[in-house]
């Protein structure tokens, strides 16, 4: 790999780090919102529903506006506008402002992924899983530190401060985007970004890459949001506990990132799919059963940290084996919006069972949602092959 493309990836890892650090930043924060608002799992969980709905539908959005002014302005508006927002959030400590700020942040952060994506399957067309790998890892490696960090300066200066330390850092990270030129697709062509989305519904192989990010979607949208509240509330450990837990898990993260993308260019993505759904299970199982409370979370951030995020690459370089380039941003556009949009109806449902039914109980949704997931590529698997044996027969 040339060292531009390497600085590139570095760049984009960092820009995709605090991305998702949004979003991370919150589930630590949970027990003490909770706290010094009053408020409930449930009113937590629909007042910043909307953010993480809006968070999938923007990624239509995203893949639209960086054809009209280029991928480098679209994702420095992205890092920047949304680091801005979390000054709302700063200004207007209430559930109310938490509400509106995470809103914003939301459809700004949205912008990112499509055009990334798109960006990184033109530019490794050789090696897309492994550069996936590396993008999704350099995240991790960031994101690793953000529960924690956002734990103890919850704890240490309002759960506001929080948000706001990681908006001052995504816009110092986005000047440098400003002098950053990107390959850009052709402008203006808005037709054929309808007929991309139009298409991404008409090829067999992505209905099932879709409904196995939906239903991973509402996996790992659910149990990020609940994992510290679950931790502190159903298992009687400290917050600052927790957010070493979520961020052991980020950690663990980046090993399942390198190898799922790695693994995932010699073996094929199906397989790689079908392993993180089955190690994600035995993840789940580990924190709901073990009889030693160390040892069952210990080896849940393992198992989870790196079987689940292995899918990541293999699932984006799978869109691109059964994608055109020139349709690639549209289809990255719907695939996140799956797994972010329709994946976040996992936080009010995840709220309301935490409410009514019971922490453990929402944890066997999640092995609920991971089932499905390790199903439905097998199905990929034959489709694959009989479409290749369709194409020899023509």
């Amino acid at each position: 790999m040339k060292m531009r493309n390497r600085l590139l990836l570095l760049l984009l890892g960092t820009a995709h780090s605090l991305n998702h650090s949004f979003f991370l930043v919150l589930p630590p924060l949970i027990p003490l919102i909770l706290k010094e608002t009053g408020a409930s799992i449930q009113a937590v969980s629909l007042a910043t529903a909307a953010g993480y709905i809006v968070y999938g539908l923007g990624a239509l959005v995203g893949g639209a506006l960086s054809d009209r002014i280029g991928e480098r302005s679209v994702i420095l508006l992205s890092l920047g506008l949304s680091g801005l927002s979390t000054a709302i959030m700063y200004g207007y400590p209430t559930i109310f402002g938490l509400a509106i700020g995470f809103l914003l942040v939301s459809v700004w952060a949205s912008l990112y992924h499509p055009t990334a994506n798109s960006i990184i399957s033109k530019v490794y067309v050789n090696d897309a899983a492994a550069a996936m790998g590396v993008h999704g890892a350099a995240a991790s490696l960031g994101q690793a530190f953000t529960p924690a960090v956002a734990a103890f300066m919850g704890l240490a200066f309002g759960w506001q401060s929080a948000f706001l330390l990681f908006g001052i850092i995504s816009m110092a990270v986005s000047l440098f985007f400003l002098g950053t030129a990107f390959e850009r697709s052709s402008r203006g062509n808005q037709s054929r970004y309808r007929r991309g989305i139009a298409e991404a519904f008409r090829v067999p192989e992505m209905w099932i890459l879709f409904i196995y990010s939906i239903f991973a979607g509402l996996c790992f949208r659910g149990l990020e949001f609940i994992l510290p509240t679950f931790l502190v509330g159903g298992r009687g450990l400290s917050i600052e506990t927790a957010g070493l837990a979520s961020s052991l898990v980020l950690a663990f993260s980046i090993v399942g990132q390198l190898l799922g993308g790695r693994s995932a260019d010699r073996m094929g993505g199906e397989k790689i799919l079908i392993l993180s759904s089955a190690g994600s299970i035995i993840a789940l199982l580990c924190l709901l059963r073990f009889s030693s409370l160390l040892i069952g979370i210990v080896a849940f951030t393992m198992f989870y940290g790196i079987f689940h995020f292995a899918h990541q690459p293999a699932l984006t370089s799978l869109v691109a084996t059964h994608s055109r380039q020139e349709t690639r941003g549209a289809i990255y556009g719907v695939l996140f919006l799956m797994v972010y949009g329709v994946g976040s109806l996992s936080v009010p449902i995840t709220g309301y069972s935490a409410d009514h039914m019971g922490l453990d109980f929402v944890v066997m949704l999640f092995l609920a949602y991971s089932l499905v997931t390790a199903i439905v590529p097998i199905f990929l698997s034959r489709n694959r092959k009989q479409r290749a044996i369709d194409c020899m027969d023509h």
